[in-house]
Order: C-alpha cells, then sequence, then structure tokens
C-alpha cells in the first residue's frame, strides 16, 4: 500500500516551519524585535496558537512541538521538553476548539490568545519568579494579529493553488467522460 502525499501540503508545512524557525531564532537574537519596556514577546505561543486556529489540532500539536523545542533549546533553567510538551497540548486543544466550536475570526482568536498566555505565563510565573513579566505578556498578546494574518496568508496560498490543481482536473475529467 503506498501513501500519497500532497504537495501542496507539504509546501504549507515547510513554510511554516521556516516562519516558525525563523521567528523563534529572531526571537532569541538580541535587537532583532524591539523591546518594549525591556519586555520581548514570547512568540511561541502566539505562533502555536495562530498555526492551531488555521490548521487544526494536529497541525496545531506538530507547530506546538516545534515551536516548544526551540523554545526549550533557548531556556536552559527548564525542565528537558517542559515548553514542547505544554504547547504541543495548548496547539492541538485550540485547534480542537477551532475546529468544533469557534469560529476562525481575529476576535475569537485574540480572546483564544489571552487565555493561552495565562496557561502557559501562569506556571511561569509561580514557579520561575524571575521571569516575572507582565509586560512580555501584554507584548506577545499585541504582535498575535501580524502573526495570524502571516499564517492564514500562508494557508490561503496552499488553498488557491489547490483549488486551481483540483478545478483544472475535475474539468479534465468531465472533458473525458463525456462523448
Amino acid at each position: 500500500m503506498t501513501i500519497k502525499t500532497n504537495p501542496h501540503r507539504l509546501l504549507r508545512g515547510f513554510c511554516y516551519a521556516l516562519f516558525i524557525l525563523l521567528l523563534s531564532v529572531a526571537g532569541q537574537t538580541p535587537g532583532a524585535i524591539p523591546a518594549i519596556w525591556g519586555a520581548r514577546p514570547l512568540l511561541a505561543v502566539p505562533l502555536t496558537v495562530c498555526a492551531a486556529a488555521v490548521t487544526g489540532p494536529g497541525g496545531g500539536g506538530a507547530a506546538g512541538l516545534f515551536t516548544g523545542f526551540l523554545w526549550d533549546a533557548y531556556s536552559p533553567d527548564r525542565p528537558a521538553g517542559y515548553h514542547a510538551l505544554l504547547l504541543m497540548l495548548l496547539g492541538c486543544a485550540v485547534g480542537l476548539l477551532f475546529k468544533l466550536r469557534l469560529r476562525r475570526n481575529l476576535f475569537m482568536l485574540m480572546i483564544v490568545m489571552a487565555g493561552a498566555l495565562a496557561v502557559v505565563g501562569g506556571p511561569d510565573w509561580l514557579l520561575w519568579p524571575a521571569t516575572r513579566s507582565g509586560a512580555a505578556l501584554l507584548y506577545t498578546w499585541a504582535v498575535t494579529p501580524i502573526l495570524y494574518w502571516i499564517i492564514r496568508l500562508i494557508s490561503h496560498i496552499r488553498n488557491k493553488r489547490h483549488r486551481k490543481a483540483h478545478t483544472w482536473k475535475s474539468a479534465q475529467d468531465t472533458a473525458a467522460s463525456s462523448p
């Protein structure tokens, strides 16, 4: 039995991975993203939530696992795999929430993002007092719409190409079956 893969789906996954890698490196590079009130945004959380809202629970879990591993690589004071597990579960939960119950729009995403920041920032606030920064959480929440539109743009490029290929194939099948 062979597994057929959709090249557009692979391209979209590659674009998401490249975007996540680029922003993770930029988020950890001093001066790449400006600090406001001495705080920088936690880009792993909105990347996971936005990817989950657009792609669903599978893509959200994969994005959360990837961003979490990248975040764990830059934070030696946390247990290994802590952020990877937390963001993977968060991505799956948010993906299911948007797939089953919520409409996919910016207003609902911002509400879910506030809850996601509470889930991720809560343990950090309690267990690691040196990282207590409400400004970083607020900055992260404010940056979310920009990341959402970019991730949505990546998704639309893939869908537009897929629709064109599908429409052409359907027209070709219809022409071949007519006498």
